[in-house]
């Protein structure tokens, strides 16, 4: 790996890797969260993703994608602790794979590039038909959201923990908002993200990176960049003075219960990796506390399962389960922590969990994708860490740091969604 930066707050991180037929070229743009901001910022990916002023269309551009042996476009929108990140992907044929001397990796960063900096602008604004097209695209992600009731629950456990933090805000704002954004507001906000956000360009090819590099370079250089804020990330720690529980009443058969827990332990600390370990033990694998004894022995739970966010520091277990069973489940799932807070935990319990999560971690270089979004991962907290160097960190924690690492969790918050019947019942 090799991480060069462009200017204060863009940087451009190369990884050498000989294992894919394919290259990919990734420009992330992290933005503070805010209410203002979330949903205009969220529509921008979706529409330069789709043209640019080269190739004004969706056709054309998908005619240049083809000539690249089937190259790919992608955006995306996601939240890192407490920012909202723009993403926009390119993937090709990686150049020694080429049946032809053809410069394929130059050639799609050439087209990113055409695709971030020269919009298909009509008038010097976004169309309207693209602009239409994405908002419409965007609202129905987020009706999506509240459709499916698992990933919904597991959003409104995440708004009580984050209350009053940027965190609480979805990452692609308020369907309200995005209806009623026009082009102008759009283009202005475009220009906006440009000139604020901090950059991260990624580069995961074995060809040469100096050219793409330099091109970059030079279209940041035009840009009128101002000054960009420290990252900033609220890290909650402690139990509250009150739990915050939450009980929804909507037409299902089957409630789900998440509970969020906070540790205080986040990004860009040491301290995550241990933390990892406590939430693979505690319900993160299938040796895990809640499988084998909540969902398993005691048959509570149509699943029941933990994971970390060490963005922010938090553990969310979220659980499936009837009615009846509500209180035995969050009473059973409480037990189970208190458990490994005792020292309860057995060296095959550590074991297997740090099998597990050494796993993930040397699967990380396996797929293009993966490699791209590990970088990008800990590019706002300034850490650069290779996964190999935090296989070698969970290799030699003990006992004692995981036992000490749980009593720094705290239930925080619950959400229980229940059927109408259920819940007269």
């Amino acid at each position: 790996m090799e991480r060069r930066e462009i200017c204060k707050e863009v940087s451009f991180c190369y990884h050498n890797s000989e294992k894919f037929k394919r290259a990919l070229i990734s420009f992330a743009m992290f933005l503070p969260l805010t209410r203002e901001s979330a949903s205009r910022f969220s529509v921008i990916p979706g529409i330069l993703g789709h043209s640019c002023k080269k190739y004004p269309d969706f056709l054309k551009l998908n005619k240049r994608l083809e000539e690249l042996y089937g190259a790919s476009i992608s955006s995306d929108v996601f939240k890192l602790g407490d920012y909202q990140t723009l993403l926009l992907s390119a993937t090709t044929l990686d150049e020694k794979f080429s049946m032809e001397d053809s410069p394929l990796i130059s050639n799609i960063s050439d087209l990113l590039v055409e695709i971030i900096f020269n919009p298909d602008f009509e008038n010097g604004i976004f169309k309207e038909e693209a602009v239409s097209r994405e908002k419409h695209q965007v609202v129905e992600d987020i009706k999506s959201e509240f459709d499916c009731k698992r990933k919904y629950s597991l959003l409104q456990c995440e708004k009580l923990v984050y209350a009053g933090q940027p965190s609480e805000i979805g990452r692609l704002g308020e369907i309200e908002e995005v209806e009623a954004l026009n082009a102008k507001k759009l283009t202005d906000s475009y220009h906006e993200v440009l000139k604020t956000a901090r950059i991260e360009i990624t580069m995961v090819s074995s060809s040469p990176f100096e050219k793409i590099y330099k091109k970059f370079k030079e279209e940041i250089l035009k840009l009128e960049r101002s000054e960009v804020d420290e990252f900033k990330n609220y890290v909650k720690s402690g139990s509250p003075k009150e739990l915050n529980e939450q009980l929804e009443v909507m037409e299902l058969e089957q409630c789900k219960l998440v509970l969020g827990f906070v540790t205080g332990v986040a990004e860009p600390s040491e301290g995550t990796i241990v933390l990892q370990l406590v939430t693979e033990i505690f319900g993160g694998i299938p040796q895990s506390r809640l499988f084998i004894n909540v969902r398993e022995k005691m048959n509570l739970c149509y699943y029941c399962s933990a994971k970390y966010d060490m963005s922010k520091g938090t553990i969310f277990v979220e659980s499936g389960v009837e009615n009846k069973n509500v209180d035995k489940a969050k009473s059973e799932i409480l037990r189970q922590l208190e458990f490994i807070k005792a020292g309860e935990v057995t060296e095959d319990e550590i074991e297997s969990a740090k099998k597990f999560l050494c796993q993930i971690y040397r699967t990380t270089d396996d797929v293009l994708s993966h490699i791209a979004d590990f970088s990008l991962f800990y590019a706002p907290f300034k850490k650069f860490i290779t996964p190999w160097e935090i296989i070698e960190k969970i290799k030699k924690i003990n006992k004692e740091q995981i036992v000490e690492a749980a009593s720094k969790v705290c239930l925080d918050s619950v959400y229980m969604l229940c059927g109408r019947e259920q819940n007269e019942s």
